[in-house]
């Protein structure tokens, strides 16, 4: 687990555009970024996929925090919860 604090947490994501493009073919639903980090993948999936809800799953306490705000602007389209990727079901169940 990190101690650092949200404003300290850095996470550069990479291939974001490619990262996006493969979920051009999924049909309209929930999908799950399971190891979120900074959610920059999350937040640019949900921009360019306005159909797709997303569930974001991280048990860094500074990345669920981070993802948090950067998905706040999608509302109802974005959950981030603090858990393992392991427990994907326990999370979905909620």
């Amino acid at each position: 687990m990190s101690t650092m604090s949200p404003a300290k947490f850095v996470h550069v994501p990479v291939m974001l555009d490619e990262v996006s493009a493969l979920f051009d073919s999924v049909p309209p639903g929930v999908v799950v970024d399971a190891t979120a980090g900074g959610a920059g993948h999350s937040a640019s999936i949900l921009e360019a996929h306005p159909d797709l809800t997303l569930v974001a799953i991280d048990q860094d306490p500074a990345a669920v925090a981070v993802a948090e705000e950067r998905l706040g602007r999608f509302g109802d389209r974005a959950l981030v919860r603090r858990s393992r990727f392991d427990r994907i079901d326990e999370v979905l169940d909620e």
